[in-house]
């Protein structure tokens, strides 16, 4: 089978990703005395770029088209032939009708909401969309032919290097979408000098370091500070007694399931032209039973020694911390890019 990867729908990349994740706990700020993950003063800072956020489906499926007719003249102009095609890009949220992302309830029906989730479509549901114009075409051609279709539209397989850069936090913008459809995707969502670009700014990059470094001391699994070893110890104790003392952070504790699901899916395959098969059944069901066994002794375990509200707390004072060391640059990245992110789609 011809390869057929994951096209980029609706993800914008570069530096809008990167803020994203420093803000990712964000909200409006709090007053209140027990500490919140709605509290960010990092956020609030940078809330003059970000404006207010709503999510436009209109908007993203314009985006979506546009994509797709670029990728087009592209293609052709490497003489190819593809129809735009946006019959497997859904941006519709999905019911979410279900206990609450972060509760015990949601823990003891969910897990970490890995394997399955509330609002989730099913396989049946994504195989009704449109078929791909695009198929008949690509069946037509050779195998060699069929390659160079697929390099031109998505760029060629990262290669060792590449996988290894984007596994290097260090270097998260080592490796970039590529070929026809990478292009189209970066001239739509990063717009010279527009916010994607702003971790390619020269004169903001000692300031993403520091704040990827700020990021790193509070969910990495190295260089945290004290208070966080300690508050994760007791954690650890904790899930020891339950059962699960394989794990030494609440991070590593989510993460090792997700990780276990992308190796049923196939991720690292060692025949990145195939695409992959989808897991048995029973592979899944028993993921899932461990995931929600895990999740409710996490939830547990953390509740018992009040470990969100320290961990909070924690945050926020390293958040403040870092806006008064940095003040005068964040002024600056302000003044540039203020209002960007609101028109940035």
């Amino acid at each position: 089978m011809s390869r057929r990867p994951i096209r980029p729908l609706s993800t914008t990349a570069g530096a809008a990703i990167t803020l994203a994740l420093a803000v990712a706990l964000a909200g409006c700020s709090s007053d209140t005395a027990e500490p919140s993950a709605d509290e960010s003063p990092l956020n609030d800072y940078l809330s003059a770029i970000w404006g207010e956020q709503e999510w436009d489906e209109d908007r993203a499926e314009a985006q979506q088209l546009e994509i797709e007719e670029l990728t087009a003249a592209c293609m052709q102009r490497e003489g190819f032939e593809y129809v735009p095609y946006t019959g497997n890009a859904s941006f519709t949220m999905g019911d979410e009708d279900g206990p609450e992302w972060g509760t015990r309830e949601f823990a003891e029906q969910y897990g970490y909401g890995a394997v399955d989730s509330p609002g989730r479509t099913s396989a049946e549901d994504d195989a009704s969309t449109d078929p791909d114009p695009n198929e008949a075409y690509v069946n037509s051609l050779s195998e060699s032919e069929q390659q160079a279709y697929w390099e031109t539209l998505y760029g060629p397989e990262p290669t060792d290097e590449d996988i290894a850069a984007m596994d290097d936090d260090s270097d998260a913008s080592a490796w970039r979408p590529s070929g026809c459809n990478g292009d189209a995707a970066l001239e739509v969502y990063e717009g010279e000098g527009s916010i994607g670009q702003m971790d390619e700014d020269p004169g903001f990059a000692d300031l993403f370091v520091a704040m990827q470094d700020m990021w790193d001391r509070l969910y990495g699994e190295d260089e945290r500070p004290e208070e966080l070893r300690q508050l994760e110890a007791r954690w650890a104790d904790c899930m020891g007694e339950a059962g699960f003392g394989d794990f030494a952070t609440v991070q590593g504790a989510s993460t090792s399931i997700f990780d276990e699901l992308n190796t049923l899916w196939g991720a690292g395959s060692e025949t990145p032209d195939e695409e992959p098969s989808a897991p048995d059944d029973a592979a899944l069901a028993d993921l899932r039973e461990r995931e929600i066994a895990l999740a409710t002794a996490d939830f547990t375990c953390r509740e018992s020694i009040g470990y969100d509200a320290e961990f909070e707390r924690l945050r926020i004072a390293t958040e403040r911390e870092f806006v008064t060391e940095h003040q005068s640059t964040l002024d600056a990245l302000i003044a540039k890019y203020e209002g960007q992110a609101e028109n940035a789609g």
